[in-house]
C-alpha cells in the first residue's frame, strides 16, 4: 500500500508543478528611455539594499548607494588639492 500512496503523491506533485509552470503573464517591454525627457540621474541597482544607514550596512548594494548619497560638494585630487565634486566652478 505504501508504494501506491507514494506514486499518487508523486504524480499529484508533478501535476501541480507542471500546472504552475504553465502559468505566466505577458511581459511588456519597458518604454524607450529618452534622456531629454528627464532632468535626473537614473542609477540601477542589482539587488535591494538591506539598509541605508551607514552604521548598519554591511552589503555592497547598500554601500554603493550610501557612497553616492554621501558625495560631497568638493573632493581632493591625487596631489591633495581641493577640486569640485558636485559643485560647479
Amino acid at each position: 500500500m505504501l508504494p501506491t500512496k507514494l506514486y499518487s503523491v508523486s504524480a499529484l506533485s508533478l501535476a501541480v508543478v507542471l500546472a504552475l509552470s504553465a502559468c505566466h503573464r505577458e511581459v511588456k517591454p519597458a518604454p524607450e528611455f529618452k534622456r531629454s525627457e528627464y532632468n535626473k540621474i537614473v542609477i540601477s541597482n542589482a539587488v535591494e539594499p538591506s539598509t541605508l544607514d551607514p552604521q548598519k550596512s554591511s552589503d555592497m548594494a547598500a554601500g554603493a548607494i550610501i557612497r553616492q548619497m554621501m558625495d560631497g560638494l568638493v573632493s581632493t585630487d591625487a596631489e591633495g588639492k581641493t577640486i569640485p565634486a558636485l559643485a560647479l566652478k
